[in-house]
């Protein structure tokens, strides 16, 4: 019993981290002053853009952007 308590506790703190290293990464993906943009390698359709990206485009949402294939 006192493995699986000891396994649960290591799970739940491995998961703590990776929502604060989650966090942190969609932070400074959403607020960072350059473009970045992801997109899917077989067909070029852009998944994910920040507004920074979409800026630089000219357009006033991501909406215009994601989906889009390029």
């Amino acid at each position: 019993m006192a493995i699986a308590i000891s396994i649960i506790s290591k799970l739940k703190t491995a998961a703590r981290a990776l929502q604060q290293s989650e966090t942190r990464l969609r932070n400074i993906f959403d607020n960072t002053q350059v473009g970045i943009f992801r997109t899917r390698l077989g067909d070029n359709l852009v998944i994910e853009a920040n507004s920074y990206f979409v800026d630089l485009l000219g357009y006033a949402d991501s909406n215009a952007v994601v989906g889009v294939k390029q």
